[in-house]
């Protein structure tokens, strides 16, 4: 079985955790990743974490980016408010420009609403071209919005990245339903 296509059983997985990280905004949520990928600190503000497969042409990776809602102490969005807020409609809106809409739906994530929004795009950075496809999952979680972003590149055509994010999906959706928001299941 290809690397990919495995489980991420627990010999062949690692746990990053965002309690206590500075950029986390006190959230406390756990995401699986494969053993062999590299974890670091994102470089932008926001960005808590990100898993690179490094050793791969595609550069798969996975991102834990949070950002504060800026909601008022002890205030929590509704369900209603949080499907209301991630209806395609409304993630349609976070398509960057010049991105092609691959899939839009209104899933769960931990028995909340989450907003799912895959999208190819076609950048240039440092005189290079690369062919991207996003995997963009959003959710919110003690009053912040959590973006976990799945991506491959190609130096060469956006199909090649279409196949590359098809050999991956399966284990970028292991990692997506690993995530796990310990402070929602403690007792009070």
């Amino acid at each position: 079985t290809p690397p990919q296509a495995r489980p991420l059983l627990n010999e062949d997985r690692s746990i990053f955790s965002t309690k206590g990280h500075p950029k986390a905004n006190g959230l406390n949520l756990t995401i699986a990743y494969p053993r062999g990928w590299v974890a670091k600190e994102g470089v932008r503000p926001h960005v808590v974490q990100t898993f690179i497969n490094e050793g791969s042409p595609a550069l798969e990776s996975a991102m834990v980016i949070v950002n504060d809602l800026g909601l008022a102490e002890g205030t929590t969005l509704t369900e209603k408010e949080m499907l209301e807020a991630l209806a395609p409609p409304e993630l349609r809106k976070a398509l960057p420009a010049g991105a092609t809409l691959l899939s839009v739906q209104t899933t769960r994530i931990e028995g909340i609403p989450a907003g799912s929004l895959e999208y190819r795009l076609r950048g240039e950075r440092a005189g290079m071209v690369l062919y991207l496809q996003y995997w963009k999952l959003d959710f919110v979680a003690g009053g912040s919005l959590v973006t976990v972003l799945f991506s491959v590149f190609s130096p060469n055509d956006s199909s090649q990245a279409a196949q590359q994010m098809a050999k991956f999906r399966p284990l970028f959706t292991q990692m997506a339903n690993s995530i796990v928001l310990p402070d929602k299941w403690a007792s009070p």
